[in-house]
């Protein structure tokens, strides 16, 4: 693995904060812990411990997992549905250009602090 476990918490951390995201991270300790359809994505990357970043973006009905895969690339998965009260257009573009900058955070804070 290229990071350790503790870099990419710290850089999901950081990149978390530097997108006004809470910067609570889920640490996935077994495939069972997979329980959103964005979690389940992450069943093709998985890695026992690996620090995640979960959240619903700008609306509810779209959920998006923050991760690194093992060769050190920041990624995020994706899963929602469209309603009418929440996934307008402008909720969805927001969503997916915040989950962008957040990828270009996270890989900016996991090499600068490469140890």
């Amino acid at each position: 693995m290229k990071y350790t476990i503790e870099q990419q918490a710290e850089a999901l951390v950081i990149a978390s904060k530097a997108c006004n995201l809470d910067a609570h991270i889920t640490t996935f300790e077994r495939k069972s812990d997979l329980t959103t359809w964005a979690d389940r994505i992450i069943g093709i990357f998985y890695r026992k411990s690996m620090p995640v970043k979960r959240s619903y973006m700008t609306c509810n009905t779209l959920d998006m997992d923050f991760f690194f895969t093992k060769d050190g690339e920041a990624i995020y998965t994706y899963a929602g549905y469209a309603d009418s009260r929440d996934a307008t257009e402008e909720n969805i573009v927001n969503a997916f250009r915040l989950a962008n900058k957040m990828k270009e955070e996270m890989q900016k804070a996991i090499e600068k602090n490469d140890l």
